[in-house]
């Protein structure tokens, strides 16, 4: 059931404004304004790891007590003693949770990742998010001095999801930059339409259904279809086989238009 203090039409409007970056640095500034008009908060703070580079971002919605350096090198050697953290290491597939879930006050406090780091920001609970995106750990810390409703929970809860899809897309929107116009004669020349090259384009990169729907401003049930009649004009089976006739068009020669039968030669016989 919907907690009836968070207005539908608030919600509505924080789901418009949520999809609206499409610049995946901007992202974690983005999400973490949304959740200040939602949740009070002393801080919130936003941490992503890329696990193909390794790089490691760590950003706060306003200045803390620590430097940058000592507040890693403090976190560092007691984030072991995060109750979530611990919960997701031992397998947890709690995505919302908060201090309290696991821990009482007084056995929080006796943490040295209390009295080393929490303490100092003035906070005494934590609400955590967890966004599972391929590749990537993601999370979104909401600190503040008070504990929080089951209300406010349900309804990160209802979120989560969508912040997870705001940031693919806003991944996805980032990638498309800058990307080149596509010549699609070769493709036109089998009958597909403008719209159709346009699938077929993205989807010989790989992308779904769903994904090329993001990027063409389209229902996924209209890519599905403009798929269907890609299958049949090219005369192939599935996506893969698309993809690789896609590229094959590609080549100049498709390009050059069909000579036609060898007119006869001007030296040979005459009717």
């Amino acid at each position: 059931m919907a907690d009836t203090s968070f207005p539908t039409a608030r919600v509505l409007e924080t789901l418009h404004r949520l999809y609206e970056v499409k610049d995946v640095g901007n992202f974690p500034r983005h999400l973490m304004g949304i959740i200040a008009e939602l949740l009070p908060a002393t801080y919130i703070s936003f941490d992503q790891i890329d696990l193909k580079t390794g790089a490691a971002l760590n950003v706060f919605d306003r200045p803390i007590p620590f430097t940058r350096e000592e507040f890693m090198a403090r976190w560092q050697a007691h984030c072991h003693e995060h109750p979530g953290i611990a919960h997701l290491d031992a397998g947890g597939s709690e995505t919302v949770f908060t201090i309290g879930d696991f821990l009482s006050q007084p056995q929080f406090q006796a943490t040295g990742l209390y009295q080393e780091v929490v303490r100092h920001f003035g906070v005494r609970d934590q609400l955590g998010i967890i966004l599972p995106v391929p590749d990537h750990i993601l999370g979104v810390a909401v600190n503040r001095e008070t504990g929080f409703t089951a209300g406010e929970k349900q309804l990160m809860q209802m979120l989560q999801p969508h912040f997870v899809r705001a940031f693919e897309n806003a991944r996805l929107f980032s990638s498309l930059r800058g990307a080149p116009e596509m010549d699609y004669r070769s493709w036109r020349n089998h009958g597909l339409t403008r719209r159709e090259c346009e699938v077929l384009h993205w989807l010989s990169e790989g992308k779904r259904n769903g994904e090329i729907a993001i990027i063409l401003g389209a229902q996924p049930r209209t890519i599905a279809k403009h798929v269907e009649n890609i299958l049949a004009k090219l005369r192939v089976e599935n996506r893969a086989a698309a993809a690789a006739e896609a590229r094959r068009l590609l080549d100049p020669a498709c390009l050059l238009p069909n000579p036609g039968p060898t007119p006869p030669s001007a030296s040979g016989p005459h009717a």
